[in-house]
């Protein structure tokens, strides 16, 4: 139960970021991670049980981390970045003897299997626009929203309060009197008795 826990959570956390960063590859990714990391498992592994979604977990992790600094984007850096930070420790579980009751070789075929998926699957390529609204000649500053929260010099500055309706001209423009009249209602007569 222990070692589901383990897996249940980074499973979660890797496949919704493999989802959103690179979902055009994330069903291959999957697929065929379950395929390859159990082929390579069959392979290397010794003659015991090996279960779990640890090779998954391996999987998408190394994927993640390598196609990230492949594509030199700063964002997918950033996530592979994060994946080393949460789950770098997890690369000591890929050598054997570490922990006897663990599948060292469920582990190594998913690093494996990632990083040949890393490798070899086209993702989008990320580049710098050529230039930006901003650097182009005809690029006029007047109309631009966030420049109008800085001075000539560069220097933030906060916007002017926009300006108050005048209350006189409201009033002489709607009249309006509001009258009220109260009339309590008599006690009924069973609360009279009692």
């Amino acid at each position: 139960m222990e070692h589901l826990f383990n897996n249940t959570i980074p499973i979660f956390i890797l496949m919704a970021a493999l989802r959103f960063f690179y979902r055009e590859q994330s069903l291959s990714v999957i697929g065929y991670g379950i395929l390859i990391s159990g082929l390579i498992t069959w392979i290397i592994g010794r003659e015991s049980y090996h279960i779990g979604a640890s090779g998954l977990i391996y999987v998408l992790t190394s994927f993640i981390f390598f196609k990230g600094i492949r594509t030199k984007h700063y964002r997918l850096v950033a996530l592979s970045l994060a994946v080393v930070l949460v789950y770098g420790s997890t690369i000591w579980y890929v050598f054997p003897d570490i922990e006897k009751n663990i599948s060292w070789e469920g582990h190594l075929g998913g690093l494996i299997a990632g990083f040949a998926f890393a490798v070899t699957m086209k993702t989008v390529e990320y580049q710098r626009p050529i230039k930006y609204d901003w650097e182009r000649p005809d690029f006029d500053p007047t109309g631009d929203k966030f420049l109008e929260r800085f001075d000539e010099n560069g220097n933030f500055v906060n916007l002017p309060p926009p300006p108050e309706p005048e209350t006189e001209m409201l009033e002489e423009q709607n009249p309006v009197q509001i009258t009220y009249i109260y009339i309590p209602n008599p006690k009924p007569e069973s609360d009279e008795k009692a």
